[in-house]
């Protein structure tokens, strides 16, 4: 394990309501780690540490488990690890935009069209290269008016989609709309 010098000057400052707010919001209020995702209690960890002149923005916080929070200071956890899921947590929030998770909540409907055309499949593309999305070639068939040929895709989900990004969609108490992304909610509740 490496010593660290800290900054002179350097003092830790308690992270606002919004910063923490922000990036437990990122996180789904769960660790960030993927094989963890605790919910019970999360810490917020630095990935530029305080003193090594780490500030407390959201950018620089990741939210942890105390448990995978310990990992990471014993060294048992690599800083690049920590790195990596933060990108994943910031593309999942950032990289799929409103558009993409409406097309996801679409897919999970059990009453929807599943074949489409190769324009249509085009709306699916950044789901598709995200992993989220299989397409599947069928049948050829020709237009009756036009007499030209035309494919039909299947399009869904794809199987084994991690826990932590099926997508609901619900009506809170007081009639706003909220997603949620995470475990499946339970119906039930």
């Amino acid at each position: 394990m490496t010593t660290r010098r800290a900054i002179p000057g350097t003092r830790r400052r308690a992270v606002t309501p919004d910063i923490r707010l922000a990036v437990l919001t990122e996180a789904g209020y769960r660790c960030a780690v993927p094989t963890c995702r605790t919910i019970l209690a999360i810490d917020l960890h630095h990935l530029d540490q305080v003193a090594e002149g780490g500030g407390n923005t959201a950018s620089n916080l990741l939210a942890l488990c105390p448990t995978c929070h310990r990992l990471f200071h014993r060294g048992e956890i690599p800083a690049e690890a920590m790195r990596v899921w933060k990108g994943m947590l910031v593309s999942l929030n950032e990289g799929i935009g409103r558009e993409a998770k409406e097309l996801l909540l679409f897919l999970a409907l059990e009453q929807r069209p599943e074949w489409f055309s190769s324009d249509g499949v085009l709306r699916f593309a950044p789901l598709i290269v995200a992993g989220l999305v299989r397409v599947t070639p069928g049948p050829i068939g020709q237009a009756q008016l036009q007499q030209r040929l035309i494919i039909a895709y299947l399009v869904g989900l794809t199987s084994g989609l991690p826990s932590f990004l099926y997508c609901t969609e619900r009506l809170s108490e007081d009639g706003l709309l909220y997603q949620h992304f995470g475990e499946p909610l339970d119906e039930g509740a």
